[in-house]
């Protein structure tokens, strides 16, 4: 899988609670019905991340006030 795509997926991953949710609930169905294409390595790797942690992550991240840059 391109960089590009695995940065989309991790992304919406974050950003997208649907997303996520049916992403945990069913990688392969939801990432092959969404377009990504992910080697059986990277597959594996996805199924490894800790679902709880992912989703104690993006809530933190909403949480968190939008930064100004300058």
């Amino acid at each position: 899988m391109p960089k590009k795509d695995v940065e989309r997926l991790v992304g919406r991953a974050i950003l997208d609670a649907e997303f996520r949710e049916r992403l945990f609930a069913d990688p392969e169905a939801t990432i092959r019905e969404e377009g990504f294409n992910l080697t059986e390595r990277e597959m594996a790797a996805l199924k490894t991340v800790d679902a709880e942690k992912a989703v104690a992550l993006a809530s933190e991240l909403e949480a968190t006030p939008a930064i100004t840059w300058k």
